[in-house]
This record gives structure tokens, sequence and C-alpha cells, in this order.
């Protein structure tokens, strides 16, 4: 806490006289007084207690209110054109957003040190009024008092509305309230939602996006208006979109979504937007936004407290300084236990996986999705590397350790034969490797990926723990482990035994489908399901000019196309699909695949006479799929019949859809019941080729139902950047529940079990003990030990404090 009123104070040590002058960006070759500025310090020093600066603000403010054309309000002390560079207005014009911070600033002290609201306030407010515009949804203000500006522009309207709110309660008018409720219901009602949150463009006829001061403006004024009139407007997801303008420990300018240019996604914010976001991060209790903010500051700050309007520059504005100090005293009086103002303590979400990560899309979009949400991430995986090696794979940071097969197969411990292989050897040997690497990049969220990843999570968070580090563990379940038939029975064995151990070990689990989340959650007796995070394509605008897959074969309109896409193998019913396809003479079908399965289908196009109809192109890179194959007529997949495909939502499916295709899929229950719900596409009867070929018939006949159905909210529901939020939400939660989570309790296995704690001497006072069997598990401790369970040291939940931590490396189960 002290150190940031220190940094609050140091933003405003320049001294209140001449802090509120100066150039701005708009007018870089005269030295003006900023009322911007004026406004925003007169909050920023009743924030810190500060009266005598407070109000010398105030004054100023109260000097320069009424315009020598005789309009009470506050503008810009240059000529400005706010929707066009050649209409600029005059000096003396009135702007909403100026005068809605001069009016918070005169208020935050009237308010702070007890004084009567100054009469300017109320003539301000009642002049105003006249450039009210009441609408059917309720109404906008003027972003000026010009009639050429009498425009809905959200973050002005908002501003004001919460100023008109607060004043309304405060001197009992009616008028007031009633026209901040109306604004703030019009505001409401155009709300755009994303699968980032809810926005708003910058205006109500204006579709260009808000950059991050008018969106946190935009927040901002409904968060006033709530809070004065009690309105109850839910805004947690404008506050989740605005976490997006931090990513990876830096401010960005905007948010990186809808048809926005490559240039403007990486151009970093200006010191005001930065400012804001701290400011109303704390308005809104949103600690982690917050934290992401603070983390991005110390790029922005130079030298004597100054600011500069980018990060690393040296120019400083008034404007821009003034917007950072508010923020920061705003911050120095929020109650925040989490990340320090240092990069350093940017949260680091470290993912593992036992595989050497390249081509693995759902593990790298997992931890670019991480990155999205303000977090350092970095993938550990295993490679056939001589020694650890970091390297940076899609943009994503990623460290290989050696796999151990090498030295396996030297010993004559790996046979060639599957069957005879024994999975633990392997995992064991790279869980050797990864421990270390995984402790030195210090994470703060472990994230386990896949069957194996299971066993590895549970002992990193148990090793980290016992080093006295808790982090909390969230695993995600690729495949149905139980029912997955086509790998090695010793390999799925060992993989059902990592689960029955380790499952329930985990803070959070994710999963692909609905169908694994109920059976894993039925099977495990777990309290809550797996949330779902489908195997969704990132959505994006297609570009005209992009190739695709009707050019590349240079097959006309005319001609009905199938695709398939990704990894072909026999039990995803390609030959069933082939056969089809032989079967319909008017139908051709291309495998976009470099696997080397398809080499055997295309001998068996070939045996069919139907060379000339059968099409194959190599890899296409996963954010191009979609567009790539947008020609086409129909995407399909033929999964047979067996546990693991009953469950699973292929990939495949929901880059169909993003592509606007309709679906020709096999009758397994997960796609079956998808494509039948949604009504995209047609079913067949999986491995048999007449019934596959009559669904391909049907969508090619009944194409425009299935395109009219595959609807923008529908791509968007199953687009990447849908999965994207809830993964950040779900990092965000758990982060935040273990910086609050002050007490440890320990649950153990058996009575005897419990006795040899006490023994340990341990200081339990404060813990809650107790017995659990496996028919009556408990599932809200922190630790667990089982020592019926051979082999099987005492599993471990991440929250355990480190208090515990020589306890742990002494006491054997």
């Amino acid at each position: 806490m002290k150190r940031r009123v220190q940094l609050a104070r140091d933003a405003v040590a320049l001294g209140h006289e001449s802090i509120a002058r100066g150039y701005d960006s708009h007018c870089q070759d005269e030295i003006h007084d900023h009322a911007m500025a004026f406004g925003i310090f007169a909050s920023t020093y009743a924030l810190l207690g500060d009266r005598v600066r407070s109000q010398y603000m105030c004054q100023w403010l109260q000097n320069d209110a009424v315009k020598p054309n005789g309009a009470t309000g506050w503008g810009l002390p240059f000529k400005w054109g706010a929707f066009s560079s050649d209409d600029k207005n005059s000096v003396t014009v009135v702007y909403g957003v100026t005068s809605a911070l001069a009016i918070r600033g005169l208020i935050d002290y009237s308010s702070t040190f007890g004084a009567d609201i100054p009469n300017c306030v109320v003539k301000f407010l009642d002049y105003y009024l006249q450039f009210f515009v009441e609408t059917p949804e309720g109404g906008y203000f003027g972003y000026s008092d010009q009639p050429a500006d009498l425009k809905s522009v959200f973050n002005v309207s908002s501003l004001l509305a919460g100023q008109y709110a607060r004043a309304g309660k405060l001197l009992n008018r009616a008028d007031y309230k009633r026209v901040a409720r109306l604004v703030a219901d019009d505001i409401m009602a155009n709300a755009q939602s994303s699968p980032v949150g809810d926005f708003w463009s910058y205006g109500a006829n204006i579709d260009r996006p808000n950059d991050a001061v008018h969106a946190s403006y935009a927040v901002q004024g409904l968060i006033d208006v709530n809070r004065w009139l009690d309105t109850g407007y839910k805004l947690d997801l404008a506050t989740r979109y605005l976490r997006k303008f931090v990513r990876n420990g830096r401010a960005f300018e905007y948010v990186r979504h809808g048809n926005l240019e490559p240039k403007l996604q990486q151009r970093p914010a200006r010191a005001w937007g930065v400012g804001m976001l701290l400011y109303t991060a704390c308005e809104a209790s949103d600690k982690y936004l917050q934290g992401l903010v603070e983390a991005a500051l110390p790029a922005y700050r130079h030298e004597n407290g100054q600011y500069g309007i980018l990060p690393a520059s040296k120019v400083s504005y008034p404007r821009h300084q003034a917007h950072i100090a508010l923020g920061l005293a705003r911050s120095a009086k929020a109650e925040y236990s989490g990340a320090k103002m240092t990069k350093t303590h940017q949260p680091h979400i470290v993912s593992i996986v036992l595989n050497g990560v390249a081509g693995d899309s759902r593990v790298i979009k997992t931890a670019k999705s991480a990155e999205e949400a303000g977090f350092k991430a970095t993938i550990v995986g295993m490679s056939k590397v001589e020694k650890v090696t970091k390297a940076t794979i899609e943009g994503v940071n990623v460290v290989l350790v050696p796999s151990p097969l090498t030295d396996l197969q030297s010993r004559k411990m790996w046979p060639s034969d599957k069957d005879q292989r024994q999975l633990w050897m392997l995992v064991e040997g790279a869980l050797k490797e990864i421990l270390p690497v995984v402790k030195n990049l210090n994470p703060s969220l472990i994230h386990s990926h896949d069957m194996s990843g299971l066993r590895v999570g549970a002992a990193v968070t148990k090793f980290l723990a016992a080093g006295g580090k808790s982090v909390p563990w969230v695993h995600d379940l690729h495949e149905f482990v139980v029912g997955l038939t086509t790998v090695p029975e010793n390999y799925r064995k060992s993989s059902v035994e990592y689960e029955r151990r380790y499952l329930r070990q985990p803070d959070h689990l994710l999963t692909v489908s609905d169908r694994l989340a109920q059976e894993v959650q039925g099977i495990y007796h777990l309290r809550q399901a797996p949330t779902v995070i489908y195997n969704a394509p990132v959505a994006r605008d297609v570009d005209p000019s992009e190739p695709d897959v009707r050019s590349v074969l240079g097959l006309p309109n005319s001609v009905p196309l199938a695709v398939y896409i990704g990894v072909a193998k026999k039990e995803r019913g390609c030959e069933t699909i082939l056969d089809a396809i032989a079967q319909n003479s008017n139908l051709h079908i291309c495998f976009v695949s470099d696997s080397g399965y398809v080499d055997q289908l295309q001998e068996r196009a070939l045996a069919h006479g139907m060379g000339d109809r059968f099409h194959r192109v190599p890899y296409v890179p996963t954010d191009q799929v979609s567009s790539f194959i947008r020609t086409a007529d129909f995407g399909t997949h033929g999964l047979i019949h067996y546990p693991n495909g009953e469950v699973a939502l292929p990939n495949k499916l929901f880059e169909y859809l993003q592509a606007g295709l309709p679906l020709v899929v096999s009758d397994v229950a997960e796609m079956k019941r998808f494509v039948e719900a949604y009504n995209v596409g047609a079913v067949f009867e999986a491995e048999n080729a007449e019934s596959c070929g009559a669904a391909m018939q049907s969508v090619i006949r009944d194409t425009e139902l299935f395109r009219a159905n595959i609807t923008k909210d529908l791509t968007n529901k199953f687009s990447w950047q849908e999965q994207s939020r809830k993964i950040g939400d779900i990092y965000s939660d758990l982060l935040q529940k273990f910086r609050t989570n002050l007490r440890s309790k320990i649950v153990i296995g058996d009575g005897s079990a419990n006795l040899d704690l006490l023994a340990q001497k341990m200081d339990i006072s404060d813990t809650k003990t107790g017995v659990i069997s496996v028919d009556q598990p408990e599932f809200a401790c922190d630790f667990y030990a089982n020592p019926t369970v051979l082999s099987d040291r005492a599993g471990m939940l991440s929250g355990l404090v480190s208090r515990y931590h020589t306890f742990l490396e002494s006491f054997t189960f």
C-alpha cells in the first residue's frame, strides 16, 4: 500500500501550479492550461487527502467554467474537430468528456473534504440538458454543445450519465436521475457481445473500435450510474473485455478481435488509456485487471514520477500524466494483494505435454490464450533433443527436455512391440528432466495436458509444494481414457491408473466435449464436471484473395466437392467416406492431410476407378484451414464406433463450421447429437458406405437450409476466442483464490496416518483434519494422503501452504 501511495505522490510531484499546464499530443507548439487535467488532478489530490492542491485545481475549474458566449462547461484549449479535421470547433466549445471529468473533480473535492458543491456544477448540468436526445432505447448526450456534434458517442454519454446520477443523488434532482437512467439504458442496449466480453463501438452510428481510454470511460460511467442509482446493470462482461487491453505484460491501444487491422492490434496503449484502465479496474473491484495494468505501468515511467505518452517515451503531456496519477491514487486506496508493479511478478502459466509441442494445436492455442489474458506463458514439452532446449513454436515460448526413449532403447527397455512397452518408464524418465525445468520457470499455475500429463502434473505440484511453493493446477483431458481401445492395452491401463490416483487432485479439470465431461464425472464421482473447451479454430474474416481448395484443384463451382481435413486413419472412417464417393459419380473428395495413410486411400481410389475424383492437398497452416476449405460443398468425418469415438467432438467439425460448410458425419454419439441439435448437416451409419453416400446427397440437395443454420452466433460460440475467454477466466479465478487462501486443510486417508501426522509434532491447530475413504471422498481439501495405495506417496492439491513443506520432505506414508 505504501508503495502505491508513493508512486501516486511521485506522479503529482511536479507542482500543482504547473502540473496541468503544458503541451499536448494534439498541440505540440504551444503551452496551454488543460481543463481535463485540472479536473482529473482535483480527483487525484482528493484521493490522496491533499486538500490544498485539490482546492487549487477546483478554483481554476470554477474560474474557467463560464465561456465568453455565456455557456457553462469546459473544453479544449486548442481547436478540435472530432468528426472532421476540416471543420474544427473553436476553443470556446464545451465538450462532454472534458466537462464530465471536471465535474467529477469538483464533486470529489466537495465529498472528500465536506465542502459545498460549487454552483458551476449545477449550472453546467442544467445547461447541458438541452443537448440530451431521447431515443427508443433511452437517450444520449451530444459530443459537444455544437449542433454538428449532436451525435451519440458512448463514452461521452456514459461519463456524463455517471455525473448526472451522482449529482442527482446528492442534490435530490429527479431530472438528473432520469436522464442518467435513460442514457445508461441506451448504452446497455447497444452493447455488443464477443468471445472476449461485452464492448461498445465508438458511437451508435460510428462503427470503429474504442481505444483503451474511451473503452474505460464507457464502463466507468456505467459503474457510477450503478453506484448512485442502484440500477444493477451487469457489467462483469464489460470489465472482462477491458482485461484484453493488456497482454503479456504490455498494454495495447485496442483489443484484438473483429476486423481490426494487424498494425492496430500491436499498437501500444497511450498513457491516458493505461491510467484510466487502472482507475476503472479499481472502481469495478476487478483485482485481476488491476494487477495486469500495474504490471504494464513501469514501461511508461521514466524519471521524477513522469510517465511518457508511450512505453519508453520521455515525452509527457498533462492530460496523460493526469490519467496515470488518477489510476495510481485510486490503486493506492484499493485493497489488493496481487502482483507488484513489476513485470517479474506477471503470473506465469506453465503448460506441460509429453510430445514435441509442434503440431499440437490445442496445447499451443491454450498457451496463446494465457498470453491473451495477460499472463506469461511457457510450454514444457519432450523431444529428441540432446539437452534442454529453448524454442519458439508458433509464437509461444517452449522448453523441450530430452526424451528418455533413446536411453530406454539403448538399455533394451523399450521393445519394438508396442504391447510389450511400459508407459510408466517413459513418463518417469521424462519427469526426471521436467521437474528442475519447471522449478526454474517459477510457475504461478501448472496446466498439464493429456493422459500421461496427469501423472506429470501431480508430481510437479507435489515437488513445488515440497519446496514451499503452492500453485494451482489445471489438467486437460484430451481423451476418454477408459474407452481408448485404439492404443496398446498396457498404455490404456497405465493411463486409467493415473486417472484413478490423480484425477481428483487438480484444482480445475478441462476436457473436449460435453459427453466426455459427463462420463468422467460419473466414473470418478467428481463433485464438478470438467469445463468443456471445444477444439475450435480461431474465427477470422476471410480475405477473398487467399488460396482456396477449389481453385488449387482447378474444379469449377458446378462440381460437388467434399473435404476431409486432418490426420487420416482407418478408425476415422476414411475408407467408408471414399467408398461412398466411389458410389456417387457426381462427387469429388479432397483429403487435406499429410498422413501416410492417404497413400493407401489413393490406391483404393484407383482400384475403384475414381482416380480423377480423388484429390489430396498437403498440410495447410492451422490458421488458414477454414479459409482454404471455404469453397468446398461440405466437410465430412466418419469415426467408427468405439468408446472414445462416442464422446469425441473433433476439431475438424468446428473447422468446417467456421468455413460455413455443412457437415456429413457418422452416427457416433456426440457428433450425431451435435449435428442434429444445430441442424447443420446429415448423419450416416458408421462404416456404411451406402448410408454415407445418401447423407452426402442429402446435404447437397438441402445445402441452403444447412448453410442458413450456420449463423454468426453459432460460429462465435464454437470459436477459439470463446474458448479462450473461458480459459482466461479459469486462470484468473484460481490465481485469485490462491492469493486469498490463507489457511490450509489436511485430510488423511485413515486413522493411523492421522496419528503419524500428529507424531511429527506438526502444528495443525488451524488445520482441518479428518478421515476419508474411497466410498466417501472429501474434495474440499488441500492435502490428501492414501497410505493404502502402494508406491503412491501423498497426492497433494497445490493449495498447501509453505509451512508444511519440511514435514512433506521427512514424512513417508
